[in-house]
């Protein structure tokens, strides 16, 4: 149904079919020329759930179905609608464009323990478990964690200290390779 599944636009139904798992085609058979749906369900409908059911299957009519055709998935954002992990990160780059920047370049490159640089890229990303963040994705947040918010801000500048710290101590590194400095230890 447009882009979202018909699972999550019509859930009740779907805790209900006996055929979750099941294609297209398995869900009915042709009859002169028309398909016929054939839905299973493991109870009988609620008085209240037969309009829903009339809309589910206004919803299933609408659908352009072609005989002989083989049930498939496609993925639409490649014109040749194979999927792939490359297509995906290509498309999730392509809709943000405005968010590369050398600083992420740069995050990456860190030699600092992982936890650090995805703790980071999160607070960069915006998708740190603060109140407002949790409250957006509809987490009820009591008021005792409003302290999250809070710390944000101190998380924030603790990150940007070990980042610089850490890239600032690769560029000193690399002069000392570079020039044949002494290091630390042999100093």
């Amino acid at each position: 149904m447009g882009c979202d599944a018909l699972k999550r636009v019509f859930p009740r139904f779907f805790s209900i079919s006996l055929a979750k798992e099941a294609t297209v085609d398995e869900l009915g058979p042709w009859v002169n020329g028309v398909w016929a749906w054939q839905l299973a369900w493991r109870r009988s409908f609620f008085d209240w759930e037969k309009p829903l059911v009339d809309h589910l299957l206004q919803v299933l009519l609408k659908a352009r179905l072609a005989p002989g055709e083989t049930d498939r998935w496609v993925w639409k954002v490649e014109d040749h609608q194979i999927f792939s992990v490359n297509s995906v990160y290509t498309h999730v780059r392509k809709d943000r464009e405005g968010d590369s920047s050398p600083v992420f370049s740069k995050l990456w490159k860190c030699k600092v323990v992982p936890s650090v640089v995805l703790t980071a890229w999160r607070m960069l990303e915006n998708k740190l478990s603060t109140r407002v963040n949790l409250e957006r994705r509809g987490v009820m947040v009591e008021s005792s964690l409003c302290s999250l918010q809070k710390n944000v801000y101190v998380v924030a500048v603790i990150i940007w200290r070990l980042l610089k710290t850490a890239i600032i101590s690769g560029i000193i590194r690399q002069l000392h390779r570079r020039h044949n400095l002494p290091s630390k230890c042999d100093i």
